[in-house]
């Protein structure tokens, strides 16, 4: 009598069989979704593999059946177990990014819950890694680090919901404007500038300007004046 146990996981669909007494020689094979793993001996016992990644989704017969002999006697039995190959687990990741004077900022949010993963992003040749169970991240790229230009920023996550492998990876393009060197301006232009405005070209006078070069001209004058009528007047006396 053979028994058949069989466990799915991340990797491969492991499948055991085992007879319920030792033979002298056979051979067991076992078939699921086309493919067939043979395996001969003396031994009453195997364990085959089939690799997740070619599996198909969807509820599948696994057969495996034994021949061989015990003694000059022919021998064999097969059982048919019915495997089912859950439907992937789709995964959708949403990238946003916001440029401002002094990063480029980068958040990505998975449409669900995983286990663990990582998260790569790539921009410019650099790449940040994120690791967890989280389903989001924020990165940030110095804008001092930037080339001016439109360039391909690339968000990729691989991870695992329960025992399945997810990922999915999403490419946007971003544009890195030039620096105007023109609005470039200096602490002494800004004080200039502000220096500037106070004056008024051609403005009224300010307040304390006053008339008394005038004022001393008229006085020297006046003392001239009276200077040559004293002397005179002491000339005819």
């Amino acid at each position: 009598s053979l028994s058949v146990t069989h466990k799915l996981n991340q990797k491969s669909l492991t499948v055991h069989g085992k007879l319920n007494r030792k033979v002298d020689s056979g051979v067991f094979n076992v078939t699921f979704q086309g493919k067939t793993k043979q395996f001969e001996g003396p031994g009453n016992s195997f364990t085959a593999h089939f690799p997740r990644s070619g599996l198909k989704p969807g509820t599948h017969t696994l057969t495996v059946s034994f021949r061989g002999l015990i003694g000059n006697q022919i021998v064999s039995d097969t059982k048919k177990v019915r495997v089912t190959i859950p439907q992937p687990k789709k995964i959708s990741l949403s990238v946003t990014h916001k440029l401002n004077q002094k990063s480029l900022t980068v958040h990505g949010k998975l449409n669900r819950k995983i286990d663990s993963g990582v998260f790569n992003i790539t921009f410019q040749g650099k790449t940040k890694r994120f690791e967890g169970p989280g389903n989001s991240f924020t990165a940030h790229f110095p804008r001092s680090g930037l080339k001016p230009g439109t360039h391909t920023l690339t968000v990729s996550f691989r991870g695992l919901i329960g025992d399945q492998v997810v990922s999915d990876t999403k490419k946007v393009q971003v544009t890195i404007p030039a620096i105007d060197s023109s609005k470039k301006v200096t602490i002494h232009e800004k004080e200039t500038k502000a220096t500037q405005k106070k004056v008024v070209i051609g403005g009224p006078l300010p307040k304390t300007a006053t008339n008394l070069p005038l004022l001393i001209l008229s006085g020297f004058l006046l003392m001239g004046v009276g200077i040559t009528v004293w002397w005179r007047r002491k000339k005819v006396y």
